[in-house]
Protein backbone atom coordinates (compact mmCIF):
# COMPACT_ATOMS: atom_id res chain seq x y z
CA UNK A 1 0.00 0.00 0.00
CA UNK A 2 1.38 3.54 -1.00
CA UNK A 3 -0.02 6.24 0.57
CA UNK A 4 -1.02 9.42 -0.59
CA UNK A 5 -1.71 8.00 -3.62
CA UNK A 6 -1.23 11.69 -5.40
CA UNK A 7 1.69 13.38 -3.63
CA UNK A 8 3.25 16.67 -4.56
CA UNK A 9 6.81 17.06 -5.28
CA UNK A 10 8.67 16.81 -1.47
CA UNK A 11 5.75 15.34 0.05
CA UNK A 12 6.83 12.12 2.24
CA UNK A 13 5.16 9.34 0.93
CA UNK A 14 4.66 5.71 3.14
CA UNK A 15 5.13 2.10 1.40
CA UNK A 16 3.75 -0.57 3.50
CA UNK A 17 4.71 -3.96 2.00
CA UNK A 18 2.50 -7.30 4.00
CA UNK A 19 3.78 -10.84 3.67
CA UNK A 20 2.23 -14.33 4.56
CA UNK A 21 3.72 -17.66 4.40
CA UNK A 22 2.94 -21.13 6.49
CA UNK A 23 5.84 -21.58 5.83
CA UNK A 24 7.15 -18.60 7.79
CA UNK A 25 8.81 -15.51 5.60
CA UNK A 26 12.54 -15.18 5.07
CA UNK A 27 12.32 -11.93 3.93
CA UNK A 28 10.12 -9.13 1.33
CA UNK A 29 11.06 -6.57 -0.40
CA UNK A 30 9.94 -3.70 -2.59
CA UNK A 31 11.40 -2.16 -5.45
CA UNK A 32 10.90 0.77 -8.37
CA UNK A 33 10.05 -0.28 -11.62
CA UNK A 34 12.02 1.17 -14.41
CA UNK A 35 11.45 4.84 -12.18
CA UNK A 36 14.99 5.37 -13.10
CA UNK A 37 15.80 6.78 -10.17
CA UNK A 38 18.82 4.48 -8.34
CA UNK A 39 17.28 4.39 -4.76
CA UNK A 40 14.24 3.43 -5.48
CA UNK A 41 14.53 1.09 -7.86
CA UNK A 42 17.11 -0.86 -6.02
CA UNK A 43 15.83 -3.54 -3.63
CA UNK A 44 14.04 -2.01 0.25
CA UNK A 45 14.43 -5.68 2.15
CA UNK A 46 13.23 -6.54 5.35
CA UNK A 47 13.47 -9.59 7.55
CA UNK A 48 10.59 -11.76 8.05
CA UNK A 49 11.82 -13.63 10.96
CA UNK A 50 10.12 -16.52 9.93
CA UNK A 51 6.91 -14.84 10.95
CA UNK A 52 3.77 -16.48 9.22
CA UNK A 53 2.79 -12.73 9.01
CA UNK A 54 4.08 -9.56 9.07
CA UNK A 55 4.98 -6.34 7.12
CA UNK A 56 6.76 -2.95 7.29
CA UNK A 57 6.88 0.52 6.36
CA UNK A 58 8.97 2.76 4.93
CA UNK A 59 9.05 6.40 4.15
CA UNK A 60 10.49 8.03 0.94
CA UNK A 61 10.16 11.18 -0.70
CA UNK A 62 10.10 10.86 -4.16
CA UNK A 63 11.49 14.49 -6.24
CA UNK A 64 10.53 14.72 -9.20
CA UNK A 65 6.57 14.70 -10.64
CA UNK A 66 5.74 11.92 -13.18
CA UNK A 67 4.16 7.69 -12.73
CA UNK A 68 5.92 6.15 -10.45
CA UNK A 69 5.04 1.94 -10.61
CA UNK A 70 6.31 -0.13 -7.68
CA UNK A 71 6.58 -3.76 -7.28
CA UNK A 72 6.64 -5.53 -4.27
CA UNK A 73 8.32 -9.46 -3.62
CA UNK A 74 8.79 -12.13 -0.82
CA UNK A 75 10.49 -15.38 0.05
CA UNK A 76 9.07 -18.32 2.43
CA UNK A 77 11.10 -20.51 4.36
CA UNK A 78 10.37 -23.51 2.74
CA UNK A 79 13.76 -24.53 1.40
CA UNK A 80 14.93 -22.55 4.33
CA UNK A 81 18.18 -24.54 5.77
CA UNK A 82 20.23 -22.41 8.26
CA UNK A 83 19.26 -18.31 9.53
CA UNK A 84 21.51 -16.41 7.40
CA UNK A 85 19.92 -12.96 7.81
CA UNK A 86 22.74 -10.86 8.68
CA UNK A 87 23.94 -10.33 4.96
CA UNK A 88 20.74 -8.76 4.07
CA UNK A 89 22.53 -5.35 5.19
CA UNK A 90 24.42 -5.92 2.75
CA UNK A 91 22.00 -6.23 -0.24
CA UNK A 92 21.58 -3.84 -2.55
CA UNK A 93 20.02 -6.00 -5.78
CA UNK A 94 18.02 -8.57 -6.50
CA UNK A 95 20.37 -10.30 -8.45
CA UNK A 96 22.13 -10.98 -5.21
CA UNK A 97 19.49 -13.22 -3.86
CA UNK A 98 19.59 -17.48 -3.66
CA UNK A 99 16.13 -18.00 -4.87
CA UNK A 100 16.80 -21.78 -3.99
CA UNK A 101 16.57 -21.03 0.05
CA UNK A 102 13.00 -20.37 -0.54
CA UNK A 103 9.50 -19.81 -2.57
CA UNK A 104 9.45 -16.88 -4.00
CA UNK A 105 5.72 -14.85 -4.20
CA UNK A 106 6.38 -14.07 -7.60
CA UNK A 107 6.18 -17.64 -8.63
CA UNK A 108 2.93 -18.85 -6.92
CA UNK A 109 0.75 -15.73 -6.54
CA UNK A 110 2.76 -13.31 -8.92
CA UNK A 111 4.26 -9.82 -7.69
CA UNK A 112 2.39 -7.14 -6.62
CA UNK A 113 2.40 -4.21 -8.11
CA UNK A 114 0.77 -0.15 -7.02
CA UNK A 115 1.53 3.15 -9.33
CA UNK A 116 0.98 6.19 -8.07
CA UNK A 117 1.17 9.80 -9.80
CA UNK A 118 3.49 12.41 -7.97
CA UNK A 119 2.33 16.12 -8.47
CA UNK A 120 4.38 19.48 -8.91
CA UNK A 121 4.03 21.51 -5.54
CA UNK A 122 0.74 23.22 -6.59
CA UNK A 123 0.50 24.68 -3.56
CA UNK A 124 0.44 28.20 -3.24
CA UNK A 125 0.46 30.70 0.15
CA UNK A 126 -0.03 34.21 0.25
CA UNK A 127 0.47 37.47 2.54
CA UNK A 128 -2.18 40.10 2.08
CA UNK A 129 -2.06 42.91 3.94
CA UNK A 130 -4.79 45.05 4.97
CA UNK A 131 -5.21 48.68 4.90
CA UNK A 132 -7.82 51.43 5.72
CA UNK A 133 -7.84 54.42 4.30
CA UNK A 134 -9.03 57.73 6.64
CA UNK A 135 -9.38 60.91 6.80
CA UNK A 136 -6.23 62.64 8.47
CA UNK A 137 -7.94 63.94 11.60
CA UNK A 138 -9.53 60.52 12.28
CA UNK A 139 -9.80 59.80 16.17
CA UNK A 140 -8.47 56.34 15.81
CA UNK A 141 -9.99 56.01 19.82
CA UNK A 142 -13.35 57.08 18.47
CA UNK A 143 -16.04 54.22 19.28
CA UNK A 144 -17.75 54.52 15.38
CA UNK A 145 -14.10 54.11 14.14
CA UNK A 146 -13.33 51.36 16.61
CA UNK A 147 -16.80 49.46 14.97
CA UNK A 148 -15.43 49.70 11.10
CA UNK A 149 -12.06 48.15 12.72
CA UNK A 150 -14.09 45.59 14.16
CA UNK A 151 -15.53 44.89 10.70
CA UNK A 152 -12.61 44.65 9.01
CA UNK A 153 -10.59 42.17 11.71
CA UNK A 154 -13.73 39.76 11.25
CA UNK A 155 -13.74 39.89 7.24
CA UNK A 156 -10.13 39.32 7.22
CA UNK A 157 -10.36 35.95 10.03
CA UNK A 158 -12.91 35.29 7.61
CA UNK A 159 -10.55 35.27 4.44
CA UNK A 160 -8.33 32.12 4.94
CA UNK A 161 -10.74 29.61 5.38
CA UNK A 162 -12.92 31.35 2.19
CA UNK A 163 -9.52 31.13 0.08
CA UNK A 164 -8.80 27.57 0.71
CA UNK A 165 -12.40 26.88 -0.03
CA UNK A 166 -12.43 28.90 -3.39
CA UNK A 167 -8.99 27.16 -4.67
CA UNK A 168 -10.06 23.45 -3.67
CA UNK A 169 -7.56 23.91 -0.97
CA UNK A 170 -4.72 24.68 -2.92
CA UNK A 171 -4.32 27.75 -1.62
CA UNK A 172 -3.83 29.75 1.59
CA UNK A 173 -3.29 33.51 2.53
CA UNK A 174 -1.90 34.87 5.87
CA UNK A 175 -3.77 38.01 6.78
CA UNK A 176 -1.85 38.25 10.27
CA UNK A 177 -0.45 41.45 9.59
CA UNK A 178 -2.23 44.29 11.80
CA UNK A 179 -4.52 45.93 9.80
CA UNK A 180 -2.72 49.48 8.80
CA UNK A 181 -4.74 52.59 9.02
CA UNK A 182 -3.12 55.42 6.69
CA UNK A 183 -4.39 58.95 7.08
CA UNK A 184 -2.58 60.89 4.33
CA UNK A 185 -3.25 64.40 4.44
CA UNK A 186 -5.54 66.62 2.42
CA UNK A 187 -8.95 65.61 0.75
CA UNK A 188 -9.09 62.51 -0.51
CA UNK A 189 -9.63 62.26 -4.41
CA UNK A 190 -12.51 60.78 -6.39
CA UNK A 191 -11.78 57.37 -6.31
CA UNK A 192 -13.84 56.39 -8.97
CA UNK A 193 -11.74 57.73 -11.67
CA UNK A 194 -12.94 60.56 -13.03
CA UNK A 195 -11.73 63.07 -10.34
CA UNK A 196 -8.46 65.22 -11.17
CA UNK A 197 -5.96 62.71 -9.55
CA UNK A 198 -6.52 59.06 -11.31
CA UNK A 199 -7.32 57.08 -8.44
CA UNK A 200 -4.45 54.31 -9.77
CA UNK A 201 -1.75 57.43 -9.07
CA UNK A 202 -3.15 58.40 -5.81
CA UNK A 203 -3.53 54.67 -4.65
CA UNK A 204 0.23 54.19 -5.53
CA UNK A 205 1.82 57.39 -4.20
CA UNK A 206 -0.30 56.57 -0.92
CA UNK A 207 0.92 53.37 -0.66
CA UNK A 208 4.52 54.41 -1.64
CA UNK A 209 4.90 57.14 1.13
CA UNK A 210 2.69 56.01 4.01
CA UNK A 211 2.86 52.28 3.66
CA UNK A 212 6.16 51.09 2.96
CA UNK A 213 7.73 53.63 4.63
CA UNK A 214 6.71 51.92 8.25
CA UNK A 215 6.01 48.69 6.44
CA UNK A 216 7.90 45.50 5.26
CA UNK A 217 7.82 44.39 1.71
CA UNK A 218 6.54 41.08 2.50
CA UNK A 219 2.85 40.84 1.30
CA UNK A 220 1.96 39.10 -2.21
CA UNK A 221 -1.42 41.38 -2.32
CA UNK A 222 -3.22 44.63 -0.56
CA UNK A 223 -6.62 44.60 0.18
CA UNK A 224 -7.46 48.21 0.31
CA UNK A 225 -10.53 49.34 2.57
CA UNK A 226 -11.56 53.25 3.12
CA UNK A 227 -13.82 55.02 5.67
CA UNK A 228 -14.04 58.24 4.10
CA UNK A 229 -17.04 60.45 4.98
CA UNK A 230 -19.56 59.95 1.46
CA UNK A 231 -17.18 58.44 -0.29
CA UNK A 232 -17.39 55.05 -1.70
CA UNK A 233 -14.58 53.38 -3.18
CA UNK A 234 -14.25 52.28 -6.69
CA UNK A 235 -14.19 48.80 -6.69
CA UNK A 236 -10.84 47.01 -8.83
CA UNK A 237 -7.76 46.09 -9.01
CA UNK A 238 -4.70 47.33 -9.33
CA UNK A 239 -1.62 45.36 -11.43
CA UNK A 240 1.97 45.61 -10.28
CA UNK A 241 3.32 42.70 -11.19
CA UNK A 242 1.97 39.21 -13.19
CA UNK A 243 4.46 36.22 -12.78
CA UNK A 244 2.18 33.69 -15.46
CA UNK A 245 1.97 34.01 -18.83
CA UNK A 246 -0.15 32.38 -21.68
CA UNK A 247 -3.85 31.57 -21.68
CA UNK A 248 -3.75 35.09 -22.95
CA UNK A 249 -1.95 36.49 -19.73
CA UNK A 250 0.91 38.44 -20.91
CA UNK A 251 3.67 38.62 -18.09
CA UNK A 252 3.63 42.70 -16.39
CA UNK A 253 6.29 44.21 -14.14
CA UNK A 254 5.19 47.79 -12.67
CA UNK A 255 7.39 47.42 -9.84
CA UNK A 256 9.67 50.51 -10.92
CA UNK A 257 7.06 52.58 -9.97
CA UNK A 258 5.88 50.80 -6.93
CA UNK A 259 9.27 51.95 -5.00
CA UNK A 260 10.72 49.04 -6.21
CA UNK A 261 8.92 46.32 -4.01
CA UNK A 262 10.37 42.80 -5.03
CA UNK A 263 7.11 40.93 -3.89
CA UNK A 264 3.83 42.88 -4.59
CA UNK A 265 1.71 41.31 -6.92
CA UNK A 266 -0.99 43.49 -6.93
CA UNK A 267 -3.26 45.78 -5.11
CA UNK A 268 -7.58 45.41 -4.51
CA UNK A 269 -9.57 48.54 -3.93
CA UNK A 270 -12.27 46.58 -2.11
CA UNK A 271 -15.43 48.90 -0.61
CA UNK A 272 -16.29 51.55 1.75
CA UNK A 273 -16.00 49.71 5.18
CA UNK A 274 -19.03 51.94 6.60
CA UNK A 275 -21.48 50.11 3.94
CA UNK A 276 -20.52 46.63 5.43
CA UNK A 277 -23.00 45.25 8.04
CA UNK A 278 -21.50 45.38 11.42
CA UNK A 279 -22.46 41.19 11.95
CA UNK A 280 -20.70 39.92 9.71
CA UNK A 281 -22.24 37.64 6.64
CA UNK A 282 -20.29 36.02 3.40
CA UNK A 283 -22.46 37.78 1.14
CA UNK A 284 -23.28 41.10 2.44
CA UNK A 285 -20.21 41.65 3.78
CA UNK A 286 -18.56 41.56 0.27
CA UNK A 287 -16.33 38.70 0.65
CA UNK A 288 -17.18 37.55 -3.08
CA UNK A 289 -15.53 41.15 -3.73
CA UNK A 290 -12.33 41.22 -1.68
CA UNK A 291 -11.66 37.23 -3.32
CA UNK A 292 -12.32 38.87 -7.26
CA UNK A 293 -10.75 42.41 -6.61
CA UNK A 294 -7.74 40.83 -4.55
CA UNK A 295 -6.64 37.72 -6.02
CA UNK A 296 -9.23 37.23 -9.30
CA UNK A 297 -7.99 39.78 -11.48
CA UNK A 298 -4.31 39.01 -10.66
CA UNK A 299 -4.84 35.92 -12.83
CA UNK A 300 -8.21 37.42 -14.87
CA UNK A 301 -9.87 36.30 -17.98
CA UNK A 302 -8.03 37.14 -21.23
CA UNK A 303 -8.48 33.47 -23.05
CA UNK A 304 -10.24 33.94 -27.01
CA UNK A 305 -13.78 32.88 -26.36
CA UNK A 306 -14.51 32.90 -23.00
CA UNK A 307 -13.76 36.51 -21.98
CA UNK A 308 -16.13 39.27 -20.98
CA UNK A 309 -15.99 43.03 -20.47
CA UNK A 310 -12.90 43.89 -17.97
CA UNK A 311 -11.54 40.48 -17.82
CA UNK A 312 -14.13 38.61 -16.26
CA UNK A 313 -15.77 35.60 -18.02
CA UNK A 314 -18.73 35.70 -20.35
CA UNK A 315 -21.47 34.56 -17.72
CA UNK A 316 -22.57 31.88 -20.59
CA UNK A 317 -19.51 29.90 -19.47
CA UNK A 318 -20.03 26.61 -17.93
CA UNK A 319 -18.51 26.34 -14.15
CA UNK A 320 -19.00 24.02 -11.32
CA UNK A 321 -19.96 26.32 -8.91
CA UNK A 322 -20.45 30.63 -8.91
CA UNK A 323 -17.00 31.66 -9.79
CA UNK A 324 -14.59 35.10 -8.41
CA UNK A 325 -14.83 36.05 -12.24
CA UNK A 326 -18.61 35.40 -12.81
CA UNK A 327 -18.86 32.21 -14.92
CA UNK A 328 -22.13 30.09 -13.52
CA UNK A 329 -23.14 26.27 -12.87
CA UNK A 330 -24.94 26.36 -16.46
CA UNK A 331 -26.42 22.48 -16.98
CA UNK A 332 -27.63 21.31 -20.47
CA UNK A 333 -31.07 20.04 -19.85
CA UNK A 334 -30.83 19.55 -23.54
CA UNK A 335 -29.76 20.90 -26.58
CA UNK A 336 -32.05 23.70 -26.37
CA UNK A 337 -32.99 24.13 -23.35
CA UNK A 338 -30.40 25.14 -19.81
CA UNK A 339 -30.16 25.77 -16.43
CA UNK A 340 -28.39 27.28 -13.54
CA UNK A 341 -27.42 24.56 -10.73
CA UNK A 342 -28.78 25.29 -7.25
CA UNK A 343 -25.06 25.03 -5.62
CA UNK A 344 -26.13 27.01 -2.15
CA UNK A 345 -25.19 25.15 1.09
CA UNK A 346 -28.52 23.50 2.46
CA UNK A 347 -27.38 24.46 6.10
CA UNK A 348 -25.99 27.92 6.08
CA UNK A 349 -28.28 29.21 2.24
CA UNK A 350 -24.90 30.59 0.99
CA UNK A 351 -24.00 30.02 -2.56
CA UNK A 352 -20.45 28.24 -3.40
CA UNK A 353 -18.53 30.62 -4.77
CA UNK A 354 -14.91 29.43 -5.93
CA UNK A 355 -12.27 30.01 -8.65
CA UNK A 356 -12.63 28.35 -11.71
CA UNK A 357 -10.95 25.26 -12.88
CA UNK A 358 -9.36 26.53 -15.49
CA UNK A 359 -8.39 30.00 -13.35
CA UNK A 360 -6.95 27.91 -11.36
CA UNK A 361 -4.81 25.96 -13.77
CA UNK A 362 -3.46 29.41 -15.06
CA UNK A 363 -2.63 30.12 -11.58
CA UNK A 364 -0.78 27.34 -10.80
CA UNK A 365 -2.84 25.69 -8.84
CA UNK A 366 -4.21 23.14 -10.52
CA UNK A 367 -2.59 20.59 -13.20
CA UNK A 368 -3.72 20.15 -16.54
CA UNK A 369 -5.28 16.58 -15.70
CA UNK A 370 -7.42 18.20 -12.73
CA UNK A 371 -9.13 20.45 -14.89
CA UNK A 372 -11.79 19.73 -17.65
CA UNK A 373 -10.56 20.13 -21.11
CA UNK A 374 -13.86 21.13 -22.54
CA UNK A 375 -16.49 23.94 -21.37
CA UNK A 376 -19.54 24.73 -22.59
CA UNK A 377 -20.81 28.64 -23.74
CA UNK A 378 -24.48 29.29 -23.36
CA UNK A 379 -26.10 31.80 -25.24
CA UNK A 380 -29.32 32.01 -23.24
CA UNK A 381 -32.68 33.53 -24.20
CA UNK A 382 -32.84 34.59 -21.16
CA UNK A 383 -30.16 36.52 -19.06
CA UNK A 384 -30.42 37.01 -15.24
CA UNK A 385 -30.98 39.46 -13.27
CA UNK A 386 -28.47 39.30 -10.67
CA UNK A 387 -25.80 37.61 -10.51
CA UNK A 388 -26.87 34.42 -8.64
CA UNK A 389 -30.43 33.93 -9.77
CA UNK A 390 -30.80 30.33 -10.87
CA UNK A 391 -32.75 30.70 -14.52
CA UNK A 392 -34.03 28.03 -16.99
CA UNK A 393 -34.44 29.07 -20.31
CA UNK A 394 -33.57 28.25 -23.89
CA UNK A 395 -30.82 29.14 -25.70
CA UNK A 396 -28.12 27.71 -27.85
CA UNK A 397 -24.61 26.66 -26.94
CA UNK A 398 -21.22 25.69 -28.17
CA UNK A 399 -17.84 23.85 -26.80
CA UNK A 400 -14.85 25.79 -26.15
CA UNK A 401 -11.80 23.36 -25.61
CA UNK A 402 -8.88 24.15 -23.36
CA UNK A 403 -6.77 22.51 -26.50
CA UNK A 404 -7.91 25.03 -28.72
CA UNK A 405 -7.43 27.94 -26.95
CA UNK A 406 -3.42 26.88 -26.31
CA UNK A 407 -3.65 26.52 -29.47
CA UNK A 408 -3.94 29.64 -30.50
CA UNK A 409 -2.45 31.83 -27.55
CA UNK A 410 -0.29 29.35 -25.86
CA UNK A 411 -0.16 27.05 -22.72
CA UNK A 412 0.89 28.77 -19.27
CA UNK A 413 3.84 29.26 -17.72
CA UNK A 414 5.70 30.43 -15.05
CA UNK A 415 7.59 33.46 -15.41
Amino acid sequence: MIRPEHPEIGEEVTITVWAMAEAGVDIFWWYGSGTGIAELDRAHIMSGNGAWFTSYTWTIVIDEPGTYIFGADARDLSNWLMADLGRLDDLSNLATFDHTRGRLASETCGLAFETIEVHPDLHRSYSVGFVLLAPEDTDLSDPSFQEQLTKLEVIKAALPPQFATATYMRGTCDTSYPTVVLMPPGPIPDLHDDGTVPVVIFVRSTILDYFYSDHPDVFDFLAVYEAYPDKTIASRHIDVRKKVAGLGMIPYDNSDNWGQTVRLCGVGLITDITELPATYDFMESDMPLLLHETFGHQWGVRMPGLSGDGAHFDTGIEAPTFTVLYAVPWRKIDDTHFTIRDVQDPDTGTFKITFHPWILYLAGMLERSEIPETLMKVAPDVHQTHRYELVTTTGTFETVTLQSIIDEVGDRYDV
